[in-house]
């Protein structure tokens, strides 16, 4: 009866960049796969002196695959340690198959014949893996692996792949965005899903290399950004391929700019693709940068408007104009950017601009202070479509900060030292002034004009006073005329 056993080892020399993989699923390389099958026949043997016959491989459709022959030993590798007919010391023999096709994967099966006709049971490769017999790499499984070994163990080889990569990013505020859509996330730490998927034919062996760099602008270096993850999500262990994969990490995102993830899948070919999804976070909120007062009628004669240290003033109904800005990365401005009040009352109004990665999102908000009964002391409020608000700012801080226009001027800097935090906006055409007049004569005595009482001397001191309205204040007092009339009849001087 004739003994045999039957050895296989696959492997190639080190080559960079070119890997092979030992599972327990299967045996796979970017690289050409070749395998050496060694069977033995122990004493006594009847030797192998059929070289052609006395290893036959077959695929999982039971094809078999050429193998090399004595008279062409480099067609598809070599025939080495043939042996004849011996009593007392085994034969061996060989054969070398070069298995590179990338689109099939080899589900292989072994029979061995000797000279007498003594023939093998087939046997199939996950079953000499179970025995030890197989060496891939110059590597064997473990025993635990062995354990996990499959029938539907497979040879495969392939240099490429189409990787599929879906990021899903969740923001503090709960909502789900997609990387692809550039769409700013807010809040101080982001969620990720990411899934791959691989061909059905190689399936994924890890992910790795998951990084995170942050950019303040486009113009500044990186910094990297720690993530809250496994930096290796191995796959090789598992009893069976997987053609997808998911991992769950956290990254911070407490800082406003430009974020850019990257990580690496690779095959159980040793294929590789590296994934890079660019992402923008937006934690600051907008700010008032520009408020514009103006007369509602442009030059109309007679109306005027005054900027002073204290307050805006108008003869006219007042255009105010308040600009905000969110600076890029944005996600936009809602309708109720704009929050201004009077005082505690809050003053009504629209207008929106959508997110935008990498351009300031702008909106100027427009209304009319036409009340005369109304003082204002303005103070604002700005937010964006992430519900960053802003700190209350008040009109004079603008004032100081150079950030208000009046009828196209703005205060002097020695003026915006002196603003005060009563400043007020007001538009009056209508007041009541009272006029009080003092004459004093070179004689010293005290007239009351009102009186039209004479009064004598070379030299008259006048003191006159102005009162307005609370509301509006008094702004100057000119054009001092006297004239002089010899009778009524005559002319004046």
């Amino acid at each position: 009866m004739t003994k045999n056993n039957t050895k296989v080892s696959v492997g190639d020399e080190e080559i960079i960049n070119e890997s092979f993989n030992f599972l327990t699923f299967g045996i796979y390389s970017n690289d050409t796969i070749v395998m050496k099958v060694t069977a033995v026949d122990k004493a006594p043997t009847s030797g192998f002196d059929k070289i052609d016959d006395a290893i036959e491989v077959a695929d999982g459709n039971g094809i078999k695959i050429e193998k090399a022959d004595s008279s062409n030993a480099t067609k598809n590798g070599e025939v080495t340690n043939t042996a004849a007919s011996n009593a007392t010391q085994e034969s061996n023999v060989t054969y070398s198959f070069e298995l590179g096709n990338s689109a099939q994967a080899y589900k292989l099966s072994f029979n061995v014949k000797d000279n007498a006709g003594n023939t093998s049971n087939t046997v199939k490769l996950y079953d000499l893996v179970k025995k030890g017999k197989v060496v891939a790499d110059e590597k064997t499984l473990t025993v635990e692996q062995l354990e996990n070994v499959s029938d539907l163990f497979e040879v495969l080889s392939s240099n490429t792949d189409t990787f599929t990569f879906t990021d899903e990013f969740t923001g503090t505020d709960g909502e789900k965005y997609n990387a692809g859509e550039d769409i700013i996330r807010h809040g101080t730490e982001v969620k990720v899903t990411s899934k791959v998927e691989v061909s059905d034919l190689v399936g994924i062996n890890n992910i790795s290399n998951i990084n995170c760099y942050y950019y303040a602008d486009d113009s500044s270096g990186k910094s990297e950004v720690k993530v809250n993850a496994d930096s290796i999500y191995d796959y090789s262990s598992e009893t069976s391929k997987r053609t997808e994969a998911e991992i769950n990490y956290k990254i911070p995102t407490a800082k406003t700019g430009k974020y850019e993830l990257s990580y690496t899948a690779t095959n159980n070919a040793g294929v590789a693709e590296t994934n890079t999804k660019v992402f923008y976070v937006d934690n600051t909120a907008p700010e008032v940068t520009k408020v514009e007062f103006n007369k509602k009628d442009e030059n109309p004669i007679g109306k005027i408007l005054n900027f002073l240290t204290f307050g805006i003033y108008s003869n006219d109904t007042i255009v105010m104009k308040v600009t905000a800005t969110d600076s890029a990365p944005t996600s936009g401005l809602p309708n109720d950017t704009i929050k201004v009040k009077n005082g505690e009352t809050e003053i009504k109004i629209p207008p929106t601009d959508i997110s935008n990665a990498t351009e300031d999102s702008k909106v100027t908000y427009s209304f009319e202070l036409g009340n005369s009964e109304n003082a204002y002391n303005l103070s604002f409020n700005v937010k964006d479509n992430a519900g960053n608000t802003s700190d209350t700012v008040k009109l004079y801080d603008l004032v100081k900060k150079g950030k208000v226009v009046a009828d196209e001027k703005t205060l002097t800097v020695e003026q915006l030292e002196n603003v005060s935090d009563l400043f007020e906006v007001l538009s009056s055409n209508t007041d009541t002034f009272t006029f009080t007049d003092e004459f004093t004569g070179t004689d010293g005595e005290k007239y009351n004009a009102g009186e039209d009482i004479i009064r004598h001397g070379t030299e008259v001191k006048v003191t006159s006073k102005v009162e307005v309205s609370d509301l509006v204040g008094i702004n100057n007092i000119s054009n001092i005329n006297c004239y002089y009339y010899a009778d009524d009849s005559s002319g004046k001087s």
